[in-house]
């Protein structure tokens, strides 16, 4: 049998990107990683915070909304980069990720926060709603600030839910490995029998 590509599932380093103990800070810590430009919904993080002072960002990207966004979100942290440690790092310390980008394909980054065991909140049509809405792993919301303000303050207000849901995230992280989904194109291939 001819392999399907559309078996084929992008993996995720679950050893580098797992779990760790939360510092109880106060303020919970959202992170958006990507290109900062409308197109991946910075607009749209902009805005919701505006009204969720409960939130302390980590911003990881650049690109031309980079000045309006430090400037209006003065507490926010910003990296132009990390390496693949210190985003495994952030990401494990954080308590919400967000996904924004509605043109967005897979969606590697809100697979890494999964395995980190944190919930994902993602616009609906990115290529990372589909999987979040499957798992459970997070919220699915339509593309507008006053969905994601309603999504955020939901997780604010619920540690057990933001808990379940990184747990189920974590679950179907581990089902997503880079060794399993490695199997499971050789398995397609050919190369390997069950």
């Amino acid at each position: 049998r001819m392999a399907d590509p559309y078996e084929f599932s992008a993996g995720v380093n679950c050893e580098l990107f797992r779990p760790a103990s939360r510092r109880n800070r106060g303020r919970l810590r959202g992170m958006f990683v990507g290109r900062l430009m409308p197109e991946k919904g910075t607009d749209l993080l902009r805005i919701a915070s505006a009204s969720l002072p409960e939130y302390l960002w980590t911003i990881v990207g650049r690109g031309p909304d980079e000045a309006r966004l430090r400037k209006e979100l003065s507490a926010a942290r910003f990296f132009a980069s990390l390496s693949h440690s210190a985003l495994a790092t952030e990401m494990a310390d954080s308590d919400v990720f967000v996904f924004l980008g509605p043109y967005d394909t897979f969606g590697l980054s809100a697979l890494e926060a999964m395995s980190c065991g944190i919930p994902v909140v993602a616009v609906d049509g990115s290529g990372a709603a589909g999987l979040v809405k499957r798992c459970g792993a997070g919220l699915v919301i339509p593309e507008s600030t006053e969905a994601l303000t309603d999504a955020l303050r939901l997780l604010a207000n619920s540690p057990e839910l933001r808990r379940d849901m990184g747990e189920r995230g974590r679950s179907v992280a581990e089902l997503m490995s880079w060794e399993k989904s490695s199997d499971g194109v050789l398995h397609q291939m050919g190369l390997i029998r069950d």
